[in-house]
């Protein structure tokens, strides 16, 4: 169990590295003997809050893997001075540390994660760096595949979301392109990983990232559907995360499959797929990714900068500063450069939102009047229609009857950071609800493209 409350003077997040707390302790099934909430591995807090995180597992988490983990605070500008320490699992007894009664130390085990029944999703992804970077962007992540598109400025890139099913082995084979002298890593958080995967050099733990030219594997484990989103970062290079080096991993029911939903061929990756569930319609599933590079806006000091400073990007794009009347109607302005999500009206969509790690604000995310369950795992969850995220942090939006929401309302809505200087700096763009018989996309099973 660990307390934490916030004494800065606005709000910030808490990162804890390799294990998995609850937003609600309340509900435990009566013969599961966990929580039924959704398991988060970071939260946003403000001044003099406090919450009390107990630990899914206890110390080494679900696995009780020895190692020593990172705690930190997920602004930016708070964890490059210092804002950070380390939970040390020992594997063994110690003379100044007594055991808990009946909880001998466990053992350091083996350093697979997984299940030797469990199947093995394996992917191969490029860290490499951008052409004509720019609002901050100068490398990401992406499937090695497509690497060659990317370098060349044909295709262009977003962060990197890859889609699992619960129950898989998730291999990730990751190659050192950035073509410099930085390091790189692949650390995912809420999966259950041996330090070994950790993608973070600390303590006295092994060096886990991979040199430049080098090529490295990480291995994970996706237990649970509840997990969602986990949020990918790097740790292997001087604050890489500030210019593009993050993404997540998306975990999906048993066996689910993914598709494209333009062509509707099979694919694993990307930000935006239709997810296929066996027995269900299955659903849309959007991942958005909302990055701030300016740590001004907030602070105690005058004159109060109204006004931001610096990037302000969703998915690696902005919609500008449009000064103009009716600055989000595409009518005369044209589309935003942000993510167009499409759905018909009624299909169910789960929406992960993802406070871009390399951040410097706490943001209110609000997805046009649209609303969701705060834990849809949890049966009669309160509703919201937006909420706070942090950098390394996510919240996953199941919503409240799909596409248009309970009145299956076709038209265009505005997601967006909901405040005001970040929405005029160009931190929105459009969820558009179709009922259209030309199916620009395709329906999700047994439904049609005029809306279910």
């Amino acid at each position: 169990m660990i307390r934490t409350i916030s004494t800065a003077p606005r709000p910030e997040t808490f990162v804890l590295d390799g294990h998995r707390f609850f937003w609600e302790n309340r509900y435990v099934p009566p013969s599961a003997g966990k929580p039924e909430s959704s398991p988060i591995d970071t939260i946003h807090y403000g001044i003099s809050e406090k919450f009390t995180l107990i630990v899914e597992g206890g110390a080494g988490g679900t696995q009780q893997r020895a190692g020593d983990y990172l705690y930190h605070n997920g602004l930016d500008q708070r964890f490059r001075d210092g804002a950070w320490g380390i939970l040390r699992v020992l594997p063994g007894q110690v003379p100044d540390l007594q055991t808990l009664p009946d909880h001998p130390p466990a053992p350091a085990g083996p350093t697979n994660p997984c299940p030797t029944s469990a199947p093995v999703h394996s992917f191969n992804v490029s860290a490499l760096s951008l052409p004509n970077a720019q609002d901050g962007r100068t490398a990401a992540f992406v499937p090695l595949a497509i690497a060659p598109l990317v370098v060349s400025g044909r295709l262009p890139p977003e962060p990197l979301v890859l889609h699992v099913a619960r129950g898989e082995c998730v291999k990730v084979n990751l190659f050192n392109q950035l073509g410099s002298s930085s390091s790189v890593s692949f650390h995912v958080g809420l999966l259950p990983h041996d330090v070994t995967s950790g993608g973070i050099n600390v303590g006295y733990n092994p060096d886990s990232t991979v040199a430049p030219n080098a090529i490295r594997e990480y291995d994970f484990y996706a237990d649970e559907e509840q997990i969602q989103a986990a949020v990918l970062s790097d740790f292997g290079g001087d604050d890489a995360q500030r210019g593009g080096l993050y993404g997540a991993v998306v975990v999906s029911p048993a066996g689910a499959t993914f598709t494209n939903p333009a062509s509707g061929a099979a694919t694993d990756f990307g930000s935006q797929v239709d997810v296929h569930v066996p027995g269900t319609s299955g659903y849309r599933d959007f991942s958005l990714f909302f990055a701030d590079l300016d740590d001004r806006i907030g602070q105690d000091t005058m004159p109060y900068p109204a006004d931001v400073g610096d990037a302000a990007l969703i998915n690696y794009q902005s919609a500008g500063n449009r000064q103009q009347a009716n600055p989000f109607s595409s009518i005369g302005n044209g589309d935003p450069a942000t993510p167009i999500v499409r759905a018909y009206a009624g299909d169910p969509v789960r929406v992960h939102v993802i406070g871009a790690p390399g951040g410097e604000q706490v943001q209110v995310v609000g997805l046009g009047g649209l609303s969701w369950p705060l834990d849809p795992f949890i049966p009669r969850s309160e509703y919201h229609y937006s909420r706070g995220v942090g950098p390394y942090e996510k919240f996953d939006a199941h919503l409240i009857g799909g596409a248009g929401g309970v009145a299956r309302a076709v038209g265009d809505f505005v997601y967006a950071n909901r405040r005001l200087a970040y929405v005029e700096a160009g931190m929105w763009g459009l969820f558009r609800v179709l009922s259209d018989p030309t199916c620009p996309i395709r329906p999700l099973d047994g439904l049609t493209c005029a809306g279910s």
